[in-house]
């Protein structure tokens, strides 16, 4: 055998074992498994999971670790974290004004289906990419996560990567199912309930000045100061559950 050919056929023995299943728990990793002989599930995927016995719940949703299949049955599995629903936390907060109709939780909870549970897939977006979709929604299989929830603890906190915005006279995260009104001058977004516009049709204000920009306008030597404390003067009762 010639070194060229030598050289060839170690390198074709190094790609083969490289391609050789890797191993979870006992269990065998595959590249992925054809959901249903039509979409093709590997790891990363987010799926919808059908609720146990059937019962009358919301489908759960989970995120794909891994594709295996358990060397004893043959079963081919799905390793996955779940995402949780404000409501379904352990906290005691449950689902308060600021969570969105399809917000969801990353968690640290980790479970083995089989993947017959996997109905289809789904996906989770980040908050900003969610409000710049167009088809969103639980009927659309499209929702968001900005907080991760610790099962153990049950803390829940914002997800490193992003940047959790505050706005309104509320200080409240961002509600993407809440209509906002903008300032025309600071362009910060602001809840009509907030600066007193309940019941008004917004979209038909031609200009908008939040309170803290019409009262710098009316005293415009004022330090930011007093500003801010004649804002608070003025803050409304928060009412809407959003």
């Amino acid at each position: 055998m010639s070194w060229m050919m030598a050289q060839a056929l170690a390198k074709k023995k190094k790609r083969m074992k490289s391609r050789r299943p890797r191993n979870i728990d006992g269990k065998i990793v595959l590249d992925g498994h054809k959901l249903k002989n039509i979409v093709m599930l590997t790891a990363g995927d987010f799926a919808v999971i059908r609720a146990p016995d059937n019962r009358l719940e919301r489908e759960y949703i989970a995120k794909i670790e891994a594709v295996v299949r358990d060397r004893s049955s043959r079963q081919v599995q799905v390793l996955v974290t779940w995402l949780y629903r404000p409501e379904t936390t352990m906290g005691g907060f449950g689902r308060l004004p600021y969570h969105g109709r399809d917000e969801l939780f990353f968690s640290n909870h980790e479970d083995c289906l089989d993947v017959d549970t996997v109905e289809r897939t789904c996906k989770v977006l980040t908050l900003h990419k969610y409000k710049k979709s167009t088809n969103v929604g639980s009927e659309n299989d499209t929702y968001f996560a900005r907080y991760f929830y610790d099962v153990e603890s049950a803390n829940i906190k914002p997800i490193s990567q992003q940047r959790l915005h505050i706005h309104c006279l509320c200080m409240l995260p961002c509600n993407p199912d809440r209509q906002t009104i903008s300032c025309d001058r600071c362009l910060n977004n602001f809840h009509p309930e907030c600066v007193g516009l309940t019941g008004v049709n917004v979209k038909a204000i031609k200009e908008f000045l939040c309170p803290n920009c019409k009262c710098f306008l009316n005293h415009p030597h004022d330090g930011p100061q007093r500003l801010s404390s004649a804002v608070k003067k003025k803050k409304p009762k928060f009412t809407s559950t959003g």
